[in-house]
């Protein structure tokens, strides 16, 4: 069983900044890159909250995943362009954290031969046709992947970093990867501070800003890393879809997501 305090930080696992840093709320905040981190986990509570959410997994989405099919399939049709491909009919996907199986129903709907790793919705996502892992250790040493896809996942990691790394051992030759995880660094984090809803999420651990998750890629030993500006339409308010707009441009948007390769690209 883990104890309750964080066991491996000593300095910061992003840019080496032995000084504490500054505390928001429960988290600390890298005077270097601005990595946010939890003071204290308690592992065996995260662990409860997504066992008992995955009792009733539409009505813990918190626990379970956010990402509905609409939003799945738009992300599907910006990955699709960015890569310069028409489907991915013939690829082999891994949904890194594929929670209720929205984007793994996605992506094979696109064509894709998808598996995926989620430790806690196992059951509903055979029960959905797909092939599932509970960890990256329990995927077969011969199995590669074309792509991963990883949403909304890598704040919830205990050591994303070395998570990551071994991703990498599973991408085939130019593989790619392709993140989104709330932005630390957006207008709402910063007016909201210690209430933002992301630092307020029991099950986060880490949050990123552009550059320090930039620098996890590549220190995870990605290259080719790059920020995606996708202008996702989330409201039907014309009003509200020009300031989401304006917030994008700007880079002060709630969401990052970044595309990266294993090697050159």
């Amino acid at each position: 069983m883990r104890n309750n305090r964080f066991h491996h930080l000593d300095q910061c696992p992003i840019c080496g900044n032995y000084q504490e840093g500054t505390t928001v709320g429960s988290f600390l905040e890298c005077h270097v890159c601005g990595l946010l981190r939890k003071k204290e986990v308690d592992f065996d509570e995260i662990d409860t909250q997504y066992k008992a959410g995955w009792e009733s997994p539409s009505a813990h989405i918190q626990q379970t995943g956010a990402t509905d099919m609409e939003l799945s399939e738009s992300y599907i049709a910006h990955l699709l362009k960015e890569l310069r491909i028409n489907s991915f009919l013939g690829l082999r996907i891994l949904d890194f954290g594929a929670g209720r199986g929205n984007m793994a129903a996605a992506l094979r709907h696109a064509g894709a031969e998808v598996v995926c790793i989620e430790p806690y919705g196992m059951e509903e996502l055979e029960r959905k046709g797909f092939k599932v892992f509970s960890s990256i250790p329990d995927l077969p040493e011969d199995l590669l992947f074309d792509g991963v896809v990883c949403l909304d996942v890598i704040e919830h990691l205990f050591d994303p970093w070395e998570d990551f790394k071994h991703l990498t051992n599973d991408l085939a030759p130019n593989g790619w990867i392709f993140v989104s995880t709330p932005n630390s660094a957006s207008l709402n984090s910063k007016l909201s501070g210690e209430n933002w809803r992301e630092r307020k999420n029991p099950g986060h651990i880490f949050l990123f800003n552009p550059n320090n998750l930039s620098q996890t890629l590549e220190i995870a030993g990605y290259s080719g890393i790059h920020r995606l500006k996708w202008n996702i339409v989330y409201h039907r308010n014309l009003l509200i879809q020009l300031k989401d707009f304006v917030l994008l441009q700007s880079g002060l948007d709630g969401e990052l997501r970044f595309l990266a390769y294993r090697g050159s690209k």
